[in-house]
């Protein structure tokens, strides 16, 4: 699971700057040791400088290399970063021979493999140095949770499940009253996860809270503490309280925006079907093949404000089977196609949505709509389930990325606090993150 803390926060920025400076500075020093030429000026102004930048960080992106957490092996990282680059370096050389216009403008073969590859060695060392100084900050961190016992179990389960890097130390309702001891320690961050009225009733503890934060002290709500973490919001935690007074959800107030990200799913699904129309040719000819039957298949799902709609996927399973009702897909299910397995893991399937994007039904980001049937289960057992339903279900999401495909309640529960994460910090930019890492999905086959 990704661990997203305010430190991994602030080294993916610090990574960020410093591969765009290791990238410039290799551009530099060799197209001086080739071409003996010392004008800063005229290598920076040239105009395939900024479109190599653009194209090798982009790639880094997609394929990983910014996921720098204390549980990131430094031989993964290192494949990462190599994958990235040979994309980055096949790409600009396609682009620069083969692409019938010179966009790379003063740099010649040598000068361009020679200074990708010395930003190959340098962008490497300073990801090996990121790693090393994560696990020392993170492992090395000491954490404090005031939790009600109502909330405990369930958070040792998820710090246990997500494999939390830190120490973390829980102080019980009994140990407040030498809570001034306690917080006079030097803590990563002091989380709170206390129901309103045992909060409202300890004011030695509040008292003691608002010193620690006066002097220097990070003190977190056991939602914020969640949201950094793990991008996800904590459901057993929440009372409509929260959805009243927290921060976020800013979806709702921005039609500029909204307009924007469906001018976007617009000219995004255009495209996508004019360069994707023979793969899709190919995909229903090999389901055609294997089994007889119709190679799209259609289910109606729930969309925006509950409204039903008909989804449209590629049939992935035989055609027989849910002659016995509808039921979640479960890991090695006998019902799916040998072809089914394919486009399900390469997410083939899926192109159909084009269609379902075409005409405002499902957005490109968002959180995966779900049937009926289930939804009305689902709705009785979790909490806020419904509120997934106030924004545009997606052809991917957050959920989508971040935690393995599953049909279970638990499951449910676990894809929701994603999308709720979701929707109370929806942005621009958070659409093109997903978009990006679902490219990685596709590529490396990590679909369901």
């Amino acid at each position: 699971m990704n661990k997203l803390s305010s430190y991994d926060r602030q080294s993916k920025f610090f990574l960020l700057i410093g591969d765009l400076f290791i990238l410039l500075a290799s551009v530099l020093l060799v197209y001086y040791l080739r071409l003996q030429n010392t004008d800063v000026g005229l290598v920076l102004s040239a105009r395939g400088l900024w479109f190599i930048a653009f194209v090798h960080l982009g790639s880094l992106y997609i394929f990983g290399a910014y996921d720098v957490d204390a549980e990131t092996r430094s031989i993964e990282m290192a494949g990462r970063v190599t994958v990235a680059s040979l994309t980055a370096v096949l790409f600009v050389i396609f682009i620069h021979y083969f692409g019938g216009h010179d966009r790379t403008g003063l740099f010649g073969r040598g000068v361009l493999l020679g200074s990708l590859a010395l930003n190959f060695v340098l962008s490497s060392l300073l990801r090996r140095y990121l790693l090393h100084s994560a696990r020392r900050h993170l492992r090395g961190a000491e954490w404090l949770f005031l939790v009600s016992p109502v909330f405990s179990d369930k958070l040792q389960n998820d710090l246990q499940k997500n494999r939390f890097p830190g120490k973390y130390q829980f102080a019980t309702e009994t140990e407040f009253k030498k809570i001034e001891s306690i917080l006079s320690k030097d803590w990563q961050a002091i989380i709170v996860g206390l129901d309103r009225p045992t909060l409202n009733s300890q004011h030695q503890l509040t008292a003691a809270l608002m010193q620690a934060r006066f002097r220097g002290q990070r003190v977190l709500d056991l939602s914020s503490f969640y949201e950094r973490q793990w991008m996800k919001v904590p459901i057993y935690f929440l009372d409509t309280d929260w959805f009243v007074m927290s921060e976020g959800f800013q979806i709702f107030h921005n039609p500029v925006g909204l307009k924007i990200k469906r001018l976007a799913d617009l000219l995004l699904a255009i495209f996508l079907f004019l360069i994707s129309w023979p793969l899709m040719l190919l995909t229903m000819l090999a389901i055609k093949m294997e089994s007889a039957g119709p190679t799209v298949y259609k289910q109606i799902r729930t969309g925006k404000d509950g409204k039903k709609f008909t989804i449209l996927k590629f049939r992935s399973m035989r055609v027989d089977a849910e002659k016995d009702g509808a039921k979640w897909a479960s890991v090695g299910d006998s019902r799916i196609t040998q072809v089914g397995h394919f486009i399900r893991k390469t997410r083939l399937d899926e192109l159909p949505q084009l269609v379902n994007i075409l005409r405002g039904e499902m957005s490109f980001i968002g959180p995966r709509p779900e049937r009926p049937e289930f939804n009305i289960e689902l709705e009785k057992q979790i909490p806020f389930y419904n509120l997934r339903h106030m924004v545009q279900p997606g052809l991917s999401g957050l959920a989508q990325i971040l935690y393995p495909y599953g049909a279970s309640l638990e499951d449910a529960v676990e894809k929701l606090q994603y999308e709720l994460f979701y929707i109370k910090n929806h942005s621009l930019l958070m659409d093109m993150s997903i978009a990006l890492k679902t490219i990685r999905v596709v590529l490396f086959g990590r679909g369901r």
